[in-house]
């Protein structure tokens, strides 16, 4: 079945894109409080 192999390869990749997701946020956060220290 083609449509299962491709369905786990989708959920996969959503799964290492949550990741970098939530890397990215956490970067952003770090990012924001920076800029807000200065601001201060």
């Amino acid at each position: 079945m083609v449509k299962d192999s491709y369905k786990k390869r989708l959920r996969e990749t959503l799964e290492e894109d949550s990741m970098l997701y939530n890397f990215y946020l956490w970067l952003e956060k770090i990012y924001v409080k920076k800029n807000e220290n200065k601001n201060h």
